[in-house]
């Protein structure tokens, strides 16, 4: 209701009533807003009104000339919206302790109204008067966020109008907006902004290389992209709302998804980013070292100008916040390698991949070095094209590889992620799931959750990912936890897939699915998997795989549950913010194995002491083993296992399974256990129904690349709420 507006002084408003015969009221819930737009009274006939309803115990203000009269009126109010009748107390001579204050310290009540929705005064002095607007029962009260009127001030008379033409700008009658023959364009000013990862306001230049903002294809000369910001200060006329930008040095780019430039007519509107983009060249040309960039007014009535100055030999930072290199070769200089992924062999857990562009390093590097993103394999210098290799610690999580020039942080490059598939399981079998991929959003075969405790958000739980997160596989993932829900207060939330499946009867299968836990609040939080609400697998925010960056299998056997009925799968995740932060698990690549061809054949060739554990009912040896000392059976002789069968072999043999198996879990799973929650959670309201919170406003804080303009008005308005 109360759009916030980008000022240097994020400040709130307040507004104020009283009422003609109840007590005057100089105690508000809220302080004054300071985009009232009421701030001025006119002449003569003249209205003005805020741009939004009003609540009770607010305060509002206009500044008054003497002898004049005035009304002040919640135009559309109604008695009975705030719970008791509407009171309006007008104050004159009052000091407030400024914008966002609550209370006004001394000066007189020279007005007040009950029951009625407006009032009318006589102003003794040329000053600021102050409208306190509550209820005959309400002064001091909380704001009460009920829209009840618009808060209007009309000059009946008293001020006399100024003649538009006269070369005097008569005030309050008289301003840009409506005679730019006597009154000039006062004001107007620009702000830094910093884009990720949240938009917010620099008090510095911050520069991004090309390649950080969707520029993939420059390479020389390079450039960097400063976001710059317009806006209106509280002195520029509402009129003025959008600019024509110009340059001494460079060129102007909109910010979309990637950047588009900006022609000399287009209009920037206010709060809109733009970015300019210099080269070394630009930086060399700017006289006295200072690029100037010129706003021009776009949308009012005459010319109104203003000027933003960027000294580059002042303080300017890059987008980690850092002195930046000092010019756009050293800061972005570099051309990342290319290079696509080979092969994974899981029996010696050998990552291959082939670089194809061993990419251009910035100043002073001697070339990219090649690692894995959490140092456990050595570090690979690639000086040419061709086939390189790591060998990884195991094959049960995923890997970042990473390219470093080790100079420049902007030319690092997190290249690919790894996750090598390599689960034990039966040969033929069939996948029971539907679209366990995720890649089709919205999804058809999973039912959807997503609910806070103010009700359902209306959120998709199966969605695109944000490619700074990404997806396993492909570009859809179920983003599971807080992430995306609705934003203010509530702490409680609930998110779920489901799915019907079917097992057939005498058939075994086993359920494989990759999490990534990206953050966690507590261990409260929890991911439960379950089967007809039998619970079979909890993940909480304790587990120590939460927030390393890393996607990891999970496998549950649930052969338990063949015979050919409906079974409900289901993946939830409950989150209770106990310590204000949240916790958000993607699911991705979700298989429900049926296996019903037998027998499978697990090849053990060159397997030594330890390497392999497999679960088996019953084994065969196919051939001879030369070291008879290493198992303690014959060749074709016929072995039942009970327990895990940990291959002692020497030398080369196979083994069959002579009926299905499943094989246990690659990644140790937590044991199904009852849900901890915290004290005062009813364990019977999972999946929670959470109790209806009525909220003035709900922000969605995603960044999404396609909509940036919307995002960063957005941003900025929530900054701008203090």
């Amino acid at each position: 209701m109360k759009p916030q507006f980008l000022l240097i002084a994020l400040i709130l408003f307040f507004i104020t009533s009283i009422s003609l015969f109840a007590q005057p009221c100089q105690i508000a819930g809220a302080g004054f807003y300071t985009d009232q737009d009421i701030d001025v009274a006119g002449c003569n006939g003249q209205s003005i009104n805020a741009p939004y309803q009003a609540w009770a115990g607010e305060m509002y203000f206009t500044v008054v000339q003497a002898g004049g009269n005035y009304t002040f009126e919640l135009v559309g109010c109604s008695q009975s919206a705030w719970g008791a009748p509407v009171s309006i107390t007008v104050w004159e001579g009052s000091t407030s302790d400024g914008p966002g204050g609550t209370i006004l310290t001394g000066g007189t009540a020279i007005a007040t109204a009950s029951g009625v929705c407006d009032v009318t005064f006589t102003a003794s002095a040329s000053d600021t008067v102050f409208f306190v607007v509550t209820t005959t029962t309400g002064c001091g009260n909380p704001v009460q966020q009920i829209d009840n009127g618009v808060a209007t001030v009309t000059t009946n008379s008293g001020v006399s109008c100024g003649t538009c033409g006269d070369a005097v700008c008569d005030s309050p009658g008289e301003d840009y907006c409506n005679c730019v023959e006597d009154c000039d364009c006062m004001g107007g000013a620009s702000v830094f902004a910093d884009m990720f990862p949240t938009i917010s306001i620099s008090p510095d230049p911050v520069v991004y290389c090309p390649s950080t903002l969707g520029d993939t294809s420059t390479t020389g000369p390079f450039q960097v992209f400063i976001p710059i910001a317009p806006f209106s200060s509280a002195s520029l006329p509402s009129c003025v709302t959008g600019w024509h930008i110009s340059t001494t040095e460079g060129s102007l780019f909109r910010s979309t998804a990637i950047p588009t430039p900006l022609m000399p007519g287009d209009t920037v509107n206010e709060l809109i980013v733009f970015y300019l983009a210099v080269s070394d060249a630009d930086i060399a040309a700017a006289a006295g070292g200072i690029t100037t960039v010129t706003f021009t007014d776009a949308t009012g009535p005459g010319t109104c100008e203003f000027t933003l100055d960027i000294d580059w030999n002042d303080t300017i930072v890059d987008d980690d916040g850092n002195p930046w290199a000092g010019s756009a070769t050293d800061q972005c200089g570099c051309r990342p390698p290319m290079a696509t992924l080979v092969d994974y062999d899981c029996n010696t857990n050998t990552l291959t991949f082939n670089v194809n562009d061993v990419g251009l390093p910035s100043s002073g590097s001697m070339g990219f070095t090649w690692l894995v993103e959490d140092g456990s394999a050595s570090p690979i210098v690639i000086s040419d094209t061709g086939n390189y290799s790591f060998v990884l610690d195991d094959n049960t999580r995923s890997w970042d590889i990473i390219a470093s020039d080790s100079v420049n942080d902007a030319c690092d490059v997190g290249f690919f992620r790894v996750y090598p598939d390599c689960r034990v399981v039966c040969n033929g079998g069939t996948d029971l799931i539907v679209e366990g991929d995720f890649e089709t959003v919205p999804t058809v075969a999973w039912s959807e959750v997503s609910e806070s405790q103010s009700g359902p958000t209306g959120n998709s739980v199966v969605n695109l990912i944000n490619p700074v997160f990404g997806a396993l596989d492909g570009s859809g993932a179920a983003i599971m936890g807080a992430l995306g829900l609705t934003a203010g207060a509530d702490t409680l939330y609930h998110t779920e897939i489901s799915q019907v499946v079917s097992i057939p009867d005498n058939a075994s299968s086993a359920l494989h699915f990759w999490a990534w836990m990206i953050a966690c609040d507590s261990s409260a939080d929890m991911l439960t998997v379950s089967v007809n609400s039998n619970v079979e697998l909890v993940i909480d925010g304790g587990d120590v795989r939460c927030g390393d960056g890393n996607w990891y299998e999970y496998s549950i056997d649930l052969t338990a549950y063949a015979g050919g009925a409906d079974d409900t799968l289901k993946f939830e995740v409950n989150e209770f913010e106990l310590n204000g932060g949240s916790t958000v698990i993607f699911i991705d690549e979700v298989v429900l194995e049926e296996c019903v061809d037998c027998p499978p054949v697990l090849n053990l060739a060159g397997a030594t002491s330890g390497d392999i554990t497999y679960r088996a009912d019953t084994i065969n040896t196919r051939q001879s083993v030369t070291d008879p000392d290493s198992v303690n059976y014959l060749a074709g002789e016929e072995v039942n296992l009970q327990s895990d069968f940990e291959t002692q072999l020497g030398s080369i043999v196979i083994a069959e399974i002579e009926d299905c198996a499943i094989a246990p879990p690659i990644i140790p799973s937590p044991s199904s256990q009852s849900l901890q929650l915290p004290e005062g959670i009813d364990k019977t309201n999972l999946p929670l129904t959470f109790e209806k919170e009525n909220h003035r406003r709900s922000i969605n804080h995603n960044l999404s690349s396609n909509n940036l303009e919307k995002e960063i008005i957005d941003e900025y308005r929530k900054l701008n709420k203090k």
